[in-house]
């Protein structure tokens, strides 16, 4: 039952970085409001001036360079490392790291703790992608890419980010190519002991929600099953806006806009039975529409509340 979420720029938590050396833009964080004690977090950093990187003992760095500016050398514990647009290194977060630059650059940072298990890699081409329970991310660098996750589509625009958090392995593709480039990155931070290593984390309490696919085949009938199924007002308005209206106080009973609720700390899982019934169309829309449900909850410092479990 993965949880989708799509992060565009315009949703990244901006602040400048060392000694005013550039603006750091922060994508995501694992746990979403922690700091000191974070386990991983996802960035753009963009570098206008020469100067050391902050040192993180205790972590590891993945960096891929998204815009070289001409020239950018990182000097890691005294060796040079060439950074050309599209190359990617890995070094420890202690180590004394100082960038040089011709012209301003942007780069793309993993930073995790050093118990958590992750995998990176930077895709040119379609690939598919066979991936263990825990969080994957995926960047689109440059141009939109398509994606899926378990056999559903996501295109994803430039620079946007789509994140799958799931208990259950996980089947990515990722559709890049030779005018765009994606970035994959698996972080084992797994709700099950049964990963090695890997950091454990609390899988939330789930309510459940099934919709019948069959019964959703044109937009009335979709709008009609989920008004049906979660209980919504009299006013909902049976549109894309109106859903994410009603599904963006999942966790508030007071709201009144549903008579479904998340659980404390939960989420609300639809399981959606007989998928390929519903129009590709209406299909989309919906992943959409949950993807901005989350995506409209992080931006106001909130957490993801609902998740798709679609079955065929």
């Amino acid at each position: 039952m993965p949880l989708i979420e799509r992060i565009d720029a315009g949703a990244w938590r901006s602040a400048p970085w060392g000694a005013a050396q550039g603006t750091s833009h922060e994508i995501a964080r694992w746990p979403a409001g922690a700091a000191a004690a974070r386990l991983a977090r996802v960035s753009v950093a963009e570098i206008t001036a020469p100067g050391p990187f902050t040192r993180l003992p205790g972590y590891r760095r993945w960096l891929c360079v998204l815009d070289d500016g001409g020239g950018l050398t990182l000097t890691i514990d005294g060796r040079a490392w060439h950074g050309t647009t599209g190359a990617a290194i890995e070094f420890g977060g202690a180590d004394d790291v100082t960038a040089t630059i011709t012209g301003p650059a942007r780069v793309w940072n993993l930073i995790a703790r050093a118990d958590v298990t992750w995998t990176a890699a930077r895709l040119a081409a379609v690939e598919d992608r066979a991936l263990p329970a825990g969080v994957a991310i995926v960047y689109a660098t440059s141009a939109r890419v398509g994606v899926e996750v378990d056999g559903h589509g996501h295109g994803l625009p430039a620079t946007a980010t789509l994140i799958a958090t799931s208990s259950q392995p996980l089947a990515v593709r990722v559709g890049a190519g030779p005018d765009s480039a994606a970035l994959v990155v698996h972080l084992a931070l797994a709700p099950s002991p049964q990963h090695g290593g890997a950091v454990v984390m609390t899988p939330p309490p789930e309510q459940v929600v099934t919709l019948d696919g069959a019964a959703m085949t044109t937009p009335a009938e979709f709008h009609a099953e989920l008004a049906r199924q979660f209980g919504f007002p009299a006013f909902y308005g049976a549109n894309l806006d109106a859903l994410i209206d009603c599904l963006t106080y999942l966790d508030e009973p007071d709201a009144r806009m549903s008579a479904v609720h998340a659980p404390p700390g939960g989420i609300v899982v639809i399981a959606l039975t007989d998928a390929a019934a519903v129009p590709a169309a209406l299909y989309q829309g919906f992943v959409d529409a949950l993807a901005f449900v989350n995506h409209r909850r992080r931006e106001r410092g909130g957490r993801a509340v609902v998740a798709l479990a679609a079955h065929r």
